[in-house]
């Protein structure tokens, strides 16, 4: 199956255990920001906690930036592109 074509291309596909720890890194991130959300944390002190884990090498900067990005989509300041009401 690594060798599927498509309009004369090879395409990699990932393996199922590369596709399982993508979905766990997700599924902890969200995780993370529910429970920062939970204390009410503002965006800027969200920021500097994970600022601070990435200063002390408990973070590296690719997982800040993937956490930095759920906080603001699940933001509710943040303006949404998508009514909620228009979704059903």
């Amino acid at each position: 199956m690594l060798n599927q074509k498509r309009f004369g291309r090879k395409i990699s596909i990932p393996s199922t255990m590369e596709i399982k720890r993508d979905l766990m890194d997700m599924a902890h991130a969200d995780t993370i920001v529910k429970s920062l959300k939970s204390r009410g944390l503002t965006r800027d002190e969200f920021e500097d906690v994970v600022s601070g884990l990435v200063d002390d090498g408990l973070l590296s900067l690719e997982r800040a930036q993937v956490l930095t990005l759920r906080f603001e989509r699940t933001d509710p300041q943040s303006p949404s592109l998508v009514d909620d009401r228009d979704v059903r």
